[in-house]
């Protein structure tokens, strides 16, 4: 089976362009961010504590974890259902799943999230001059999902007592000041968003925008006690009102686009997060480790669907 084209551009070379070497130089230093963060984890903790502790996780917990885990991500497809429909999109929740779990797949070949994005739009437009009108679902249900972890995320920071970072304070509550801005925006000034038709048809809408948005809070929600499951299986024993705390901060920080795909920054803001608190070092990285198995298992999960289905999939002509 062959990548949609819009992928392969992504991953090919780019001699014919202007400025050839720019983004593979870019994705470059994002790996060495990425690998620099981990070894410098790596090198402060007993490897050997740190396997033992993966050999002795409790089974059922990380069972438990892994199938929220999965099961979220079907929350996930509703949301993105929503912000379909407004569109005029008639396709199928199941064939939407489809698309969406190969979209988390070809995030782990591609350097930013955006990979899987332009997957997911390019199955979902019906020709290639519809890109736009499926793009802007994409990034509707993305601002979703950013809205209500910002808002959770800048509760937490009212709401602990732990050392925050400065950068992270100002991303958090700055991001959550823009995205609101952002949502009132069309009834400040309508005139001026009517002009923009696709996105625009969410706020003619309204009720589909509060259900888009009730299944981002809840997502992110979940995530806090997914989390919650993780550490128990790791053997991480904090008050779990903490959890309401670093797991939305530990997800602003993934988002910072200095490495591939947050790897490297979000599993050095578990370990900065979880070690405040007396976990060990060794304990914190044993939590990252295993939260990145449950990503990457759903993500490898959505390859095995796509490969068996995406034979049927409706694509772009290009």
């Amino acid at each position: 089976m062959s990548w949609p084209p819009v992928l392969k551009k992504m991953i090919q070379s780019d001699s014919g362009r202007e400025h050839p070497y720019r983004r593979w130089l870019t994705t470059a230093l994002k790996a060495v961010v990425s690998l620099g963060i981990l070894s410098y984890l790596f090198s402060k903790v007993d490897i050997r504590s740190v396997v033992e502790s993966l050999r002795n996780l409790h089974g059922g917990y990380f069972a438990l974890a892994m199938i929220s885990y999965i099961a979220l991500q079907f929350v996930g497809v509703l949301r993105w259902r929503i912000m379909v429909h407004v569109q005029g999109y008639g396709h199928a929740y199941g064939r939407l799943a489809t698309f969406y779990f190969a979209g988390l797949f070809f995030n782990l070949f591609l350097p930013t999230s955006i990979g899987g994005d332009l997957s997911r739009c390019y199955y979902l437009a019906d020709n290639r001059s519809d890109i736009l009108r499926a793009m802007t679902t994409i990034l509707a249900d993305r601002v979703s999902g950013m809205f209500a972890l910002i808002c959770i995320a800048a509760v937490a920071l009212l709401g602990t007592s732990v050392v925050i970072p400065v950068w992270m304070t100002v991303i958090t509550v700055g991001g959550a000041v823009l995205l609101l801005l952002g949502l009132l925006t069309p009834f400040i000034f309508p005139r001026l968003i009517r002009k923009f038709e696709l996105p625009y048809r969410y706020w003619e809408q309204p009720r589909f925008m509060a259900g888009s948005l009730a299944a981002s809070f809840f997502i992110q929600l979940s995530l806090v006690f997914i989390n919650m499951f993780t550490g128990y299986a790791v053997g991480i024993d904090i008050p779990w009102g903490f959890y309401f705390v670093f797991t939305p901060l530990v997800a602003v920080s993934g988002m910072i686009p200095i490495s591939l795909n947050g790897l490297g920054v979000r599993e050095g803001a578990y370990v900065y997060f979880l070690v405040q608190v007396g976990v060990t070092a060794s304990q914190a990285l044993v939590f990252a480790i295993v939260w990145l198995i449950l990503i990457t298992s759903t993500s490898i999960l959505g390859g095995i669907g796509w490969v068996f289905t995406g034979r049927s999939l409706t694509t772009a002509r290009t």
